[in-house]
């Protein structure tokens, strides 16, 4: 006989197919579930990979199958999966998991439910403040990635400080081996004289991929015609600026790799990782390029100080400036012992902290904790 109480979780989320919080909680349900607990998870959009289509590494799969945001009828259906699973945790991910996920879980009458605030943004809509009064009392805790997020976290949403506990994302970190360069390097088809400069995100406004284009573009001509930029990711914006790179006279050196899951192999071959965004939380494609050494150039976005250690870790532009990304890239492609100083520095930083098996152990020790005392 044990006394620990039954941990049943499902989590909730708009899919399992995607870069930062989805690739994150695709890879902590595994985890999870191989740590003893019994885990399902509930999407509502249908998935992009056959990977999570009703299975992601034993772990079920359920989907609501919206496919439209005007649509209301996967609301019933979200229902009816919490109650086919029978949890005794949701927790729920991003914005369609903060709202519609946490509602489902209460009409579901599921006695603990847990929120993680992936988002940045924490400016609400007035429909948004509502909702997040009326489901305030619900929800049992909520998770940020940082005491920083934490502190905003309460004051935008009128949170108790006692309800919001701190898990940082991690990664599962991989050794770098000798040929891991060499092989990302190919991968990214970058010449032996050519420098590689990579972002990794979503095609979305949120990533500002065009300051990253501007800045490429305003790179000393010297520098700029031995560099390559490396945009990973999909999404609408994809026409848009490829056109935008060819109106700046770059587009014989940026290219467009689309979706890829390979992403921390080609991580290893760049000689700079590039994070345009004007908000984040704690990406995890900053966490990736820590683990693997690869040193950073990073907009101002507030958190990325203490994620990079106020520059010990990476280099961080003063401003959202072009002219001023582009003198921060050039520093850092200039000086690449000292870069790859930083790098390695960040690298060791990001397997003590960032850590996907300690974000395991501390969201176990969480739902144990809820558990005993409901």
């Amino acid at each position: 006989m044990t006394d620990e109480p039954r941990v049943r979780i499902m989590h909730v989320i708009a899919s399992l197919s995607g870069y930062g919080a989805e690739h994150f909680v695709a890879g902590l349900l595994p985890l999870l579930a191989a740590a003893g607990a019994e885990v399902g998870a509930l999407t509502l959009y249908p998935p992009k990979s056959a990977q999570s289509n009703g299975d992601l590494n034993g772990v079920p799969v359920f989907c609501a199958g919206r496919r439209r945001r005007v649509q209301i009828d996967f609301f019933p259906r979200m229902v009816r999966a919490i109650l086919s699973f029978q949890p005794t945790i949701v927790h729920t991910h991003m914005h369609n998991g903060k709202y519609w996920g946490r509602l489902a879980a209460a009409a579901a009458r599921v006695p603990c439910i847990v929120h993680t605030e992936h988002d940045s943004n924490l400016h609400r809509l007035a429909i948004e403040r509502v909702a997040d009064a009326l489901l305030l009392p619900v929800t049992t805790r909520f998770i940020a990635f940082s005491e920083d997020q934490r502190e905003r976290l309460a004051r935008a949403d009128r949170i108790p400080l006692s309800r919001i506990v701190v898990i940082p994302n991690g990664i599962v970190h991989r050794p770098v081996e000798p040929h891991t360069r060499e092989r990302g390097r190919a991968l990214l088809g970058i010449a032996p004289f050519q420098r590689a400069v990579m972002m990794i995100g979503r095609l979305e406004a949120p990533k500002n991929h065009e300051l990253a284009l501007r800045a490429f573009a305003s790179l000393p001509a010297r520098l700029s015609a031995t560099t390559k930029l490396c945009l990973v990711g999909d999404g609408s914006r994809g026409e848009e600026l490829r056109a935008m790179s060819e109106a700046l006279g770059i587009a014989n050196r940026v290219s467009f790799f689309g979706f890829r899951s390979d992403a921390a192999d080609l991580l290893a071959g760049a000689d700079v990782m590039l994070m345009t965004s004007r908000a984040e939380a704690m990406p995890i494609a900053i966490i990736e390029a820590m683990g693997v050494g690869t040193p950073i150039v990073s907009t101002p976005w507030f958190g990325v100080d203490a994620l990079l250690e106020s520059g010990r870790l990476g280099y961080i532009a003063a401003d959202f400036e072009p002219e001023t990304v582009a003198l921060t890239l050039a520093e850092a492609l200039r000086d690449p012992e000292g870069a790859l100083f930083k790098g390695q520095a960040a690298r060791r930083r990001a397997l003590a902290r960032y850590d996907l098996n300690e974000a395991v152990r501390r969201h176990l020790d969480l739902y144990r904790s809820l558990l005993k005392s409901t």
